[in-house]
């Protein structure tokens, strides 16, 4: 909710706001058991960045892995 209502408290200047979660990564949190490592949560979350355009992609959640949308 709060990147829903920052997007919105941000439209008028052309900005942005969504959220990206990277996915069970293995780091010192994650574990060793977790998904997938460093390389493939960032390259996932980059890969989302690059395909937000325009108003459509903001106030959303986003999945860094797959790419898929959150909650909607």
């Amino acid at each position: 909710m709060i990147t829903t209502n920052m997007s919105l408290d941000l439209k008028n200047e052309g900005i942005l706001a969504t959220a990206i979660h990277p996915g069970w990564v293995k780091t010192d949190m994650g574990g060793p058991t977790a998904s997938i490592d460093t390389v493939k949560s960032v390259t996932g979350c980059m890969s989302v960045m690059e395909k937000l355009h325009g108003e459509e992609g903001t106030g959303k959640f986003y999945h860094g892995v797959t790419g898929d949308t959150i909650g909607w």
